[in-house]
């Protein structure tokens, strides 16, 4: 029966590479001459492999990122060596070999070429199928080439922070350093500049250009510690994942399963030339020297970032020495609002400063209420939350497939006439409601969208309401309103 399957298979490769040709075009072959052919074939198809083995070794030892140079090169070993013309040639030589095989079983009057004869055209075809065999198998190979060039361009990125981890480090150090000094400065001048105006020795307009400009400076210093603390946050999250979320270590557990497979090659494949097996063998360490590159310069880049990733990069700089990245702004932010709350108290007496600090005292309290409230409010009605409501709702009740369920049922009943019967009646019932948005499950979701609206609306009011009022407030205060509102 398995040669006879075998046979079967055989015969349609034939047809199939001959075109369909008629049976007056068939050639019956004897096993005489098709073993010569096919081990002349074996050969050229090793030698073949060989060469393509040697150039995959290439490509796995490979530190290039460009495609062209990778899969690009592997594409073009698969068209010309695993899928090539002397793998082609093999199976159609191996398929006639076949043929001849079981005709010489099957016909007396070829009893001269049993025995011997047949046990070596068995073992050539033994060695020939699982040659080609193997030259299709082994095209998993290329998952491992794609897999390298991936760990290829990782490396290069990481070599190339790593190589600008100096310069980058150093960069927020002295912009730190230097914001720090410039604090110094202007907090050292501002109290000064007070002090001579409590004791008169300078005049109200004086000192409120003068701390307009120190304003305008710390504004400015705010800015750029919050630029700073935005991309220290950001980066010390992804060096504190270590990088290896980029290729996770399961694509590598698949490189191992391939390199379990090429190590073994020699056994799976016995009647293969050992040096195509022994080439194959060969493959097996490389994608574990990759990931251990990778792994290395991960470690490496982590290393060189080290004081960033635990907060220690501004040791000894006065101001921001021991905070928190996303404590930095708010060190300016103390010496704005107390260079604001100077300023405002300037423009009308010294008796009236107490009053105006405690305003932006009160002033933050509020806004930071509202805060809070306009983010609930966006956390609750935004654009978000709607779109995960609108598909819990309306994509619960699989509708679509149950109308499309619905409809099979319903043609099948009306191709074999059976529209008489009951169950065809209630699927045309549920059909209908489904049409004609009266399923429960439709009415029950739209309830609770329309609910949700409703709900929203009302939400609006109250966020129009906040922003209003912190407009109001602001403004009363001298400054710029910070809440700006907006659609839900």
């Amino acid at each position: 029966m398995r040669s006879f399957k075998k046979l079967t298979a055989a015969l349609l490769l034939l047809t199939v590479l001959c075109g369909g040709a008629g049976a007056s075009d068939y050639k019956e072959f004897t096993v005489e001459e098709m073993v010569p052919l096919v081990e002349k074939n074996i050969a050229e198809a090793e030698g073949s492999l060989l060469e393509g083995a040697a150039s995959v070794e290439a490509l796995l030892k490979s530190p290039k990122t460009d495609a062209s140079q990778m899969t690009g090169k592997w594409n073009e070993l698969v068209e010309q060596v695993y899928n090539g013309p002397a793998i082609k040639e093999l199976a159609v030589s191996s398929a006639n070999l076949l043929m001849a095989l079981e005709n010489a079983r099957m016909d007396p009057a070829q009893s001269s070429v049993k025995g011997q004869d047949l046990a070596v055209g068995r073992s050539v075809y033994q060695e020939a199928e699982e040659l080609v065999d193997f030259a299709r198998e082994v095209q998993s190979v290329g998952e491992a080439v794609a897999w390298t060039l991936r760990v290829n361009r990782h490396i290069e990125s990481l070599e190339k922070d790593i190589e600008n981890a100096p310069v980058r480090v150093g960069a927020y150090v002295e912009e730190m350093r230097a914001m720090s000094a410039s604090l110094d400065i202007i907090l050292r001048q501002g109290r000064k500049a007070f002090d001579e105006l409590r004791r008169g020795q300078a005049t109200p307009a004086g000192a409120r250009e003068e701390f307009s400009r120190y304003l305008s400076y710390i504004v400015l210093i705010k800015a750029m510690t919050q630029n700073a603390a935005v991309s220290l946050i950001n980066t010390s999250k992804y060096l504190e994942s270590d990088g290896s979320w980029v290729i996770p270590g399961t694509e590598f557990k698949r490189m191992e399963v391939l390199a379990e497979y090429w190590k073994d090659a020699a056994n799976l494949y016995p009647s293969i030339g050992r040096g195509i097996t022994a080439a194959a063998a060969r493959w097996a360490p490389l994608p574990k020297a990759s990931w251990s590159s990778y792994l290395e310069s991960g470690k490496e880049f982590t290393e060189v970032y080290g004081p960033l990733i635990k907060g220690d990069l501004f040791k000894g700089i006065r101001h921001f020495e021991g905070k928190n990245y996303a404590e930095l702004p708010m060190v300016v932010f103390e010496a704005e609002t107390t260079v604001r709350t100077v300023l405002s108290a300037v423009v009308e007496v010294e008796k009236d400063l107490e009053k105006r600090k405690k305003a932006l005292e009160d002033d933050e309290r509020l806004m930071a209420k509202e805060k809070d409230e306009v983010a609930r409010l966006e956390k609750e009605y935004g654009p978000e939350t709607q779109r995960i409501l609108y598909r819990a709702v309306f994509t619960r009740g699989q509708w679509f497939d149950r109308m499309t369920n619905l409809i099979l049922l319903i043609e099948q009943f009306e191709k074999s006439g059976s529209t008489d019967n009951p169950i065809y009646r209630k699927a045309r019932e549920e059909y209908r409601e489904f049409e004609e948005e009266r399923n429960p499950d439709q009415v029950a979701a739209k309830k609770t969208w329309d609910h949700f609206q409703a709900k929203k609306k009302e939400a609006q009011k109250k966020l129009d309401q906040i922003v209003a009022e912190h407009a109001k407030r602001k403004t009363g205060l001298g400054l710029e309103p910070v809440i700006k509102g907006g659609k839900l």
